[in-house]
């Protein structure tokens, strides 16, 4: 069952229907969320006791909801994670759950899917882990969502800042990349 805290669901409330609008042509489609994701610069979570909410420390949740924003019913068939080192050490770094159900999940039209996306990296890191957050789906205006996501954790004591995000690969509206997440 999808367990998030009262914040990270209303930061995913907040972000759900940015992008562009859903196709109008009477099939599924999906409201996407395209506008890349920044959890920023947070500490490690070390000896203290979990905090859950919080935007300060690892492990940070963060749920995205999609919504089903065509006629039809949309098909969510995979939700993967690609990243930009070729050793993965930057999507080992998060772990992404889906709500409720096993895939493919059919979520009927104006209903939600949720999505929730963990960052739990330990120890500091010279350079973000950027990400994109993959939804293959049977939209016709997004068939393969991409989310750009990017997160850092410095040390202990060090000034908190932003981080730049861009994704490690893109796929233009109306298209499909299923080779992304095999």
């Amino acid at each position: 069952m999808l367990k998030a805290s009262a914040a990270a669901l209303l930061a995913g409330l907040l972000v759900a229907g940015c992008g562009d609008a859903a196709d109008s042509s009477g099939g599924p489609a999906i409201l996407p969320h395209q506008s890349p994701v920044s959890f920023g610069e947070l500490y490690p979570q070390g000896n203290r006791d979990p905090e859950p909410g919080s935007s300060l420390r690892t492990p940070y949740e963060w749920v995205l909801l999609l919504q089903s924003s065509g006629e039809a019913a949309l098909k969510i068939d995979k939700v993967c994670l690609v990243g930009t080192r070729e050793d993965g050490a930057d999507v080992s770094a998060f772990s992404v759950e889906v709500e409720n159900q096993d895939l493919p999940a059919t979520v009927e039209s104006r209903r939600d899917f949720g999505v929730r996306l963990t960052y739990d990296r330990q120890s500091p890191s010279a350079d973000a882990d950027q990400i994109a957050l993959v939804v293959q789906s049977n939209a016709t205006n997004f068939p393969t969502l991409i989310v750009p996501v990017c997160a850092r954790v410095i040390g202990e004591g060090e000034e908190r800042g932003s981080v730049a995000c861009e994704a490690p690969v893109s796929v233009p509206a109306g298209e499909s990349d299923p080779t992304l997440c095999d």
